[in-house]
C-alpha cells in the first residue's frame, strides 16, 4: 500500500513537469510561428540581403563661406521599373511594345546577348522545334538544367536571325534588357531626365489605371502596378548641379558608381553596390557627411513590405572658399594670360596660380589655376595640389633659417656678392652683382651667392675657386628637415585624397647641395608654396591647410629654430616689397606686406613624347599682410613665362599679384 503511493506520487509529479514543459514550448512554438513571425520573415530578409532601394536620398549641398550654394541637387524624374509578383517575360515584352513609341531612348546600347534573350522569348517554340530529339529527351528527364537548355537553345540562333531583326524588335530587347537586370526586386532604372512630353504622357496613363482602380473599389493605391501587372512608374533620383559653373569645379570633385578597387571597403561600411559615392577630391573627402540614406525595405515572406532603413537626406558642408573671390581671381588670370601671351618670348606660357590662405587657421579662400588654349579659358584648378614645380628664390626664407640653425651665418654675417666656380662647371652667380649685402639685404636683393656660401659650410666644404669641392651629404638632410617643418615636400594636410608633395631629389653631388638653398633642387606644389609662406606668417607655426570653413584648426608641427632668427627673416621678407627690394611694386605699400620673389629654371616635354627639350623660366611669388599682424597670406606662380630666346621675361606673374591683392582688399576685405 505505502509502496503502491509513493509511485503514484512520483508519477503525478512526472506528469505536472511534463504538462508544464509541453505548455512552455507550446507558448515558444506560439509565439515564434505567430508572434514573431514578421520579425524573423524581417530578419531573415535583411540576413540575406534581400533589401530594396525605395525612395533615393538627396545628397547634401556644398556651400561656400557666405552661404552661397555651389554644388546642389536637381530632380531627375526618371522611369523605373519595379517587377510585379507572377508577370512572365512575354507579358513584360508586351508592355515594352506599348511603351517604346512613348519614349525617345538611345538604343545603340543594345547588345547581341539582349538580343539573344529577346528572341529566345518570343520564338521559343520555334527554337524548341529545331533542337535535337536527343537534348529534348534528356531535358523532359531532367538530365541537363532548365539553364542548359536555355544556352543551347540560345545556340541555335544564327548571326542572319540577330541582322534580320527590326529596329522595333532591338529596341524592345533593349528595355527588356533594362527591366531585368540585378535582382529581381531592384528597382530598374529605364530612363533618367524623362522628357516634359514623355513626362505628360506617362502622367496621364498613370491617371487612367488610378480611375479604373478607384472605380474597381482598390484602395490601396499605392498598390496599383502590382493591381495591374505594370511595373512602370515615374521616380525621382537627383543629379549634382553647379550654379556657379566651372568656377571652383575641379576641387568640388564628382559622384559616380563605387570604384572596383574600393568595392570591398564600402561593403564593409554598409554600401549597396549601386549606390553612388564621392569620387574625387571633396566630394570624396566627406562622403559620409554628404551622402545621406536612401530608404530601403524588404519583403517578408507573405509579401508584406517592411521598411528597413529610413529615408535620410544628407548634410551640408560649408567651405571656406568665397566663391565670388574665386570667380573674380579666375577673370582676372585669364585676361593676364591672354595679355601676355602677345608679348615676347611667352610660347610655351599658357596658365597661372593664385591661393590665397588665411594663415592664422589654415582656411583656403581662393584656389585658383586658369589657362587660355586658342583664346578658350581652360581650368587647372587641381594642378594646386598635383603638379610639382621648381619653385627658384620664393624657398631662401627656409634656407636662411637652414644657415642660422646650423652656424653658417649669424644675424649681420656680411659679404662681398659674387660668383663661385667649381672645377669643370659653370660659373654660378646672383642675377646681377649686388655688392656689399647682409642677410637681410640678401633676402631683399634675392642674392644667390649669399646661398652659395651658406651650403658649402652647411657640407663642410672648403671652397676655392676653380677648385674641386666636396661636401657632406648629411647637407641635403639638415636643409630637407627645415624645409618639411615648412611644409614643403611634406603633404600640407588639405582635406582632399591624394595630395602630392611633388620630387624628392636623389642626387647627392655638390652642385645639388649648392642648388638647394636657391629652389633649384627639388620641386614642390604651389600648395606646398602656401603652407610654407603661412608657416613664416605665423613665426614657425604651421597649420593644416583645409576648404572646410569650420574645421578644427589643426598645429601640424614648429619649426625648430629660435624665434630671434625666425623674427630676422621675417624683417628681410619686409625688406623685399621694400623700395629696391624685388618685390618692390608686386603688392600697394599700403597693404604693408612681407613676401619674397623666385624665378626658377624649368625644363618642358614640347613635342609631348616623353622626352624634356625645351629650358623656360617660370616666376613664383609668395607674401603675407599686413606684416604686423598677417590676415592673408598669398602665392602666385606662373609656369614658363620665358622660353629664354632672349632675355626679355613677361611680368605677369607681378601683374595678376598686383591686381589680385587690390581686388582683395579693395571688395573682400571684411
Amino acid at each position: 500500500m505505502f509502496s503502491n503511493n509513493r509511485f503514484n506520487r512520483k508519477i503525478l509529479i512526472i506528469s505536472i513537469l511534463f504538462l508544464l514543459c509541453f505548455s512552455f514550448i507550446s507558448y515558444e512554438l506560439y509565439d515564434l510561428i505567430i508572434n514573431k513571425n514578421e520579425y524573423y520573415d524581417k530578419e531573415l530578409s535583411i540576413r540575406t540581403n534581400r533589401s530594396y532601394v525605395g525612395r533615393y536620398a538627396k545628397r547634401g549641398r556644398i556651400l561656400d563661406r557666405n552661404g552661397k550654394v555651389i554644388v546642389d541637387n536637381e530632380e531627375i524624374y526618371t522611369l523605373i521599373y519595379i517587377k510585379p509578383t507572377n508577370i512572365t517575360s512575354k507579358k513584360e515584352i508586351e508592355l515594352v511594345k506599348k511603351l517604346i513609341d512613348i519614349l525617345d531612348l538611345d538604343y545603340k546600347n543594345v547588345t547581341s546577348n539582349d538580343i539573344k534573350n529577346y528572341i529566345y522569348i518570343v520564338n521559343y517554340d520555334e527554337l524548341y522545334n529545331k533542337a535535337n530529339k536527343n537534348i529534348i529527351n534528356k531535358y523532359n528527364n531532367r538530365n541537363i538544367s532548365n539553364t542548359e537548355f536555355e544556352n543551347y537553345l540560345k545556340k541555335l540562333i544564327t548571326k542572319d536571325d540577330i541582322d534580320n531583326l527590326s529596329l522595333e524588335d532591338k529596341k524592345v530587347a533593349y528595355v527588356y534588357s533594362l527591366m531585368n537586370k540585378g535582382y529581381r526586386n531592384d528597382i530598374k532604372v529605364i530612363k533618367e531626365g524623362i522628357t516634359k512630353e514623355e513626362l505628360e504622357i506617362i502622367s496621364f496613363r498613370q491617371k487612367i489605371l488610378t480611375l479604373k482602380c478607384i472605380i474597381d473599389k482598390q484602395q490601396d493605391l499605392s498598390n496599383i502596378n502590382k493591381y495591374y501587372n505594370d511595373g512602370f512608374n515615374i521616380g525621382i533620383k537627383y543629379k549634382r548641379v553647379y550654379p556657379y559653373g566651372s568656377v571652383f569645379r575641379g576641387y568640388l570633385g564628382n559622384i559616380g558608381n563605387i570604384p572596383t578597387e574600393e568595392l570591398e571597403k564600402y561593403l564593409s561600411l554598409g554600401y549597396r553596390r549601386d549606390d553612388v559615392v564621392g569620387t574625387s577630391y571633396l566630394e570624396k573627402e566627406y562622403e559620409s557627411v554628404l551622402k545621406g540614406q536612401n530608404e530601403e525595405y524588404v519583403l517578408t515572406a507573405s509579401g508584406k513590405k517592411e521598411i528597413v532603413k529610413e529615408l535620410k537626406d544628407g548634410k551640408d558642408i560649408t567651405l571656406s572658399i568665397d566663391i565670388d573671390l574665386q570667380k573674380d581671381i579666375e577673370d582676372i588670370i585669364y585676361n593676364q594670360v591672354l595679355k601676355a601671351k602677345k608679348e615676347r618670348n611667352t610660347k610655351y606660357y599658357n596658365k597661372s596660380y593664385v591661393i590665397i590662405s588665411n594663415p592664422n587657421t589654415g582656411e583656403i579662400y581662393a584656389s585658383v589655376g586658369i589657362g587660355a588654349n586658342n583664346n578658350t579659358k581652360v581650368n587647372y584648378e587641381t594642378d594646386l595640389t598635383n603638379y610639382a614645380l621648381t619653385p627658384g628664390s620664393i624657398v631662401k626664407g627656409a634656407s636662411h633659417l637652414v644657415g642660422y640653425k646650423y652656424g653658417a651665418i649669424n644675424i649681420g654675417t656680411s659679404v662681398i656678392d659674387s660668383c663661385i666656380k667649381v672645377k669643370s662647371t659653370p660659373e654660378k652667380c646672383s642675377w646681377k652683382r649686388l655688392g656689399k649685402i647682409n642677410d637681410l639685404t640678401a633676402l631683399k636683393y634675392s642674392s644667390n651667392y649669399y646661398q652659395f656660401l651658406i651650403a658649402i659650410k652647411i657640407g663642410g666644404g672648403k671652397y676655392k675657386y676653380n677648385n674641386p669641392l666636396v661636401l657632406n651629404p648629411e647637407g641635403f638632410k639638415k636643409y630637407r628637415d627645415i624645409y618639411n617643418q615648412f611644409g614643403l615636400g611634406v603633404k600640407t594636410g588639405l582635406d582632399i585624397p591624394n595630395e602630392n608633395i611633388g620630387v624628392v631629389g636623389k642626387d647627392t653631388n655638390p652642385g645639388s647641395l649648392i642648388d638647394y638653398p636657391i629652389g633649384q633642387y627639388e620641386t614642390y606644389t604651389p600648395m606646398e608654396l602656401m603652407q610654407y609662406i603661412n608657416t613664416l606668417a605665423t613665426s614657425g607655426k604651421r597649420y593644416s591647410l583645409h576648404f572646410l570653413k569650420d574645421k578644427d584648426i589643426n598645429l601640424l608641427n614648429e619649426v625648430d629654430v629660435d624665434e630671434k632668427y625666425i623674427s630676422r627673416v621675417k624683417e628681410g621678407l619686409r625688406m623685399v616689397m621694400l623700395s629696391g627690394g624685388t618685390g618692390a611694386s608686386y603688392i600697394n605699400k599700403n597693404y604693408n606686406a612681407a613676401g619674397k620673389t623666385g624665378t626658377a629654371q624649368s625644363f618642358i616635354d614640347t613635342n609631348l613624347d616623353g622626352k624634356i627639350d625645351k629650358e623656360t623660366i617660370s616666376a613664383s611669388f609668395g607674401a603675407y599682410m599686413p606684416y604686423d599682424n598677417p590676415k592673408i597670406s598669398i602665392v602666385v606662380f606662373s609656369p614658363n613665362v620665358s622660353d629664354k630666346s632672349s632675355s626679355y621675361m613677361s611680368k605677369v606673374n607681378r601683374k595678376i599679384t598686383r591686381e589680385v591683392t587690390d581686388l582683395y582688399f579693395s571688395k573682400y576685405d571684411k
